[in-house]
């Protein structure tokens, strides 16, 4: 898993959830160059990142039916 804090100024409130969550990786920064070649236009988002590294889709999590998408993807991936 990757993460990425696109916000800055939440960094305190980024790491305070992660270390009550019992998460033990730290987010990436991010700057305004990368915001725009991924099309991150607010937070939270997900990305699935195939085996050469490139972003295949971008998932909100919002979606009710997210966990079945994600699934049906990575399904798809590992027969690439």
């Amino acid at each position: 898993m990757i993460a990425v804090n696109i916000t800055a100024k939440q960094d305190d409130q980024v790491v305070s959830f992660l270390s009550e969550n019992h998460y033990t990786f730290t987010p990436y920064k991010v700057n305004d160059a990368i915001k725009q070649a991924y099309g991150v236009v607010g937070a939270p988002m997900e990305f699935l990142i195939d085996r050469y590294g490139r972003a295949v889709t971008m998932l909100r999590l919002s979606s009710d039916d997210r966990e079945r998408q994600v699934g049906d993807l990575i399904e798809q991936l590992w027969r690439e």
